[in-house]
C-alpha cells in the first residue's frame, strides 16, 4: 500500500492586545507620566527654594557678622557712646534705619571728644533703593560731624555721603523686604531697624545729676563700679528681613517668603565720677 505524506501546517496565533487591554495601558502610562511630571516640579521647587534660602541665609550672614565685627571694635565715651541710631520720620512713624559707629583705624583722634568723619562706619538703607543696604566710609576725611542727637543734621549728612564721589559706598545686601508707610505719602521703607539701649541710661545719669538718685544706685553694667567710675554698656540690636527677590515690585506679592533675622552686639566702657 502507498502512503503519501501530506504537509500540515498548523496555525499559530499571533500575539495582540484587546481594546480593553490596550485602553488600560494607556491610562497606566498617562498616570505614571503624571507622576513623574508631578516629580519633576516638585524637584525644581524644592531646588529653587534651597537655593533662595542659601542665598538669602549668606546676606544676612554677611550683614550680621559685619555689625558686630565694627560695634565690638567701636571707641565710646561721654560725649559720644560709640554707637548711634539715626532715625527717618514720616506719617508721624519712625524707621530708626541708618546706624552711625565710631570705628577709628587706629587710635581716636580726640578719645575724650567726638570723633572725626574718617573714624566712621556708616550703615544706611539707600533712600532712593530703600532694599538696599549700604556701608559708607571716609577715611581720608578729618571734617567735623554733628552731635550724637542731631539727627536731622545726620540724615542730611548721610545723604550727603552717599551722593558724594569721594565717600565709599558698598551695597551689603540688595534683598531687603521693602514696605510702604500708607500714612503718608506712601513712601517705601526698608525693614531693617536699629535698637540702642544704654545701662546706666541716660535718663538715670539725668536723676543722678538731680540727686534723685545715688551713685551706686545706676544700673551698671555687670554691676561693676566704684566710688569714682563706672562700666557702662552701649548694646545694639537689630532685624531685618530677607527677600528672594531684588525686584521691590513683588515684595508685597511674596510677603509670605521674607524671612527674619536678628543680630545684637555691645561695647563697654568706663563713666567717671
Amino acid at each position: 500500500m502507498m502512503f503519501k505524506k501530506v504537509k500540515i501546517r498548523l496555525l499559530h496565533s499571533r500575539p495582540g492586545l484587546t481594546l480593553v487591554e490596550m485602553m488600560v495601558s494607556i491610562a497606566i502610562m498617562g498616570i505614571m507620566a503624571a507622576a513623574l511630571s508631578t516629580l519633576g516640579a516638585t524637584v525644581q521647587m524644592a531646588n529653587q527654594y534651597a537655593t533662595e534660602q542659601g542665598v538669602s541665609t549668606q546676606h544676612a550672614r554677611v550683614l550680621i557678622e559685619r555689625i558686630q565685627r565694627n560695634i565690638a571694635k567701636a571707641h565710646a565715651n561721654e560725649t559720644f557712646p560709640g554707637v548711634v541710631v539715626i532715625p527717618y520720620t514720616s506719617g508721624g512713624k519712625s524707621f530708626p534705619q541708618a546706624l552711625v559707629i565710631w570705628e577709628p583705624e587706629s587710635e581716636a583722634a580726640s578719645p575724650d571728644g567726638s570723633p572725626t568723619l574718617g573714624e566712621l562706619i556708616i550703615y544706611a538703607s539707600d533712600p532712593a533703593s530703600p532694599n538696599r543696604l549700604l556701608e559708607i566710609t571716609f577715611r581720608e576725611s578729618t571734617a567735623a560731624v554733628p552731635g550724637a542727637s542731631a539727627y536731622g543734621d545726620w540724615r542730611i549728612y548721610i545723604q550727603g555721603l552717599i551722593d558724594s564721589e569721594k565717600s565709599r559706598v558698598t551695597e551689603i545686601t540688595n534683598l531687603i523686604r521693602v514696605g510702604k508707610n500708607l500714612d503718608s505719602d506712601r513712601t517705601e521703607y526698608s525693614t531693617l531697624r536699629f535698637d540702642i539701649r544704654h545701662s546706666p541710661s541716660d535718663s538715670e545719669f539725668t536723676d543722678y545729676d538731680s540727686a534723685n538718685l545715688r551713685w551706686d544706685e545706676l544700673s551698671w553694667a555687670l554691676g561693676i563700679s566704684g566710688s569714682n567710675s563706672g562700666l557702662r554698656q552701649t548694646w545694639c540690636r537689630f532685624e531685618f528681613q530677607i527677600m528672594p527677590t531684588s525686584d521691590t515690585s513683588q515684595h508685597r506679592e511674596l510677603s509670605a517668603q521674607a524671612v527674619p533675622y536678628f543680630g545684637s552686639a555691645a561695647i563697654y566702657y568706663q563713666v567717671d565720677k
